[in-house]
């Protein structure tokens, strides 16, 4: 088992999973709608296993520390989106409050839970996203035996 060979299929895939479930979590139409989350994480794994056994078999400890890289990167990239786009969505708060001239009291405060926000959300996306990364690599490898 080469670590060096699972970091480009594992965190490439988990930079992939990772800034597109960001994007995606925040449009609040989709974000409430998103229930799947879980899945795309799921699948984000198997295609991790998939790309680093290339067409091989894949034993089980590799499995699992393919789903662990690809979870942790996939946690680690969304959680720096999400609090990049909440610092964005909160920056163009003030603009708007400050351009009909109210106060940047309640817009500065948006920004601080917006950031604290992402945050938190992030913390907890990045543990789901290493359970359910590891999950599909599993899967993976139970079914291309």
């Amino acid at each position: 088992m080469e670590i060096n060979k699972m970091l480009k299929p594992a965190a490439g895939m988990g930079v992939l999973v990772g800034a597109i479930l960001a994007v995606i979590g925040s449009i609040p139409i989709v974000n409430v709608c998103n229930i799947g989350c879980c899945l795309w994480i799921g699948i984000g794994g198997y295609f991790a296993a998939k790309f680093y056994a290339k067409n091989s078999q894949i034993q089980g400890d590799e499995a699992l520390t393919v789903g662990t890289i690809y979870g942790a990167t996939s946690g680690i990239v969304n959680t720096i989106f999400t609090i990049a786009l909440g610092f964005i969505m909160g920056v163009l708060g003030m603009g708007i409050d400050a351009a009909s001239g109210n106060a940047l009291g309640p817009a500065a405060a948006g920004l601080g839970i917006n950031m604290a926000a992402g945050l938190f959300s992030g913390i907890i996306f990045f543990f789901i996203s290493v359970i359910f990364g590891i999950v599909g690599a599993f899967i993976y490898q139970a079914t291309n035996k």
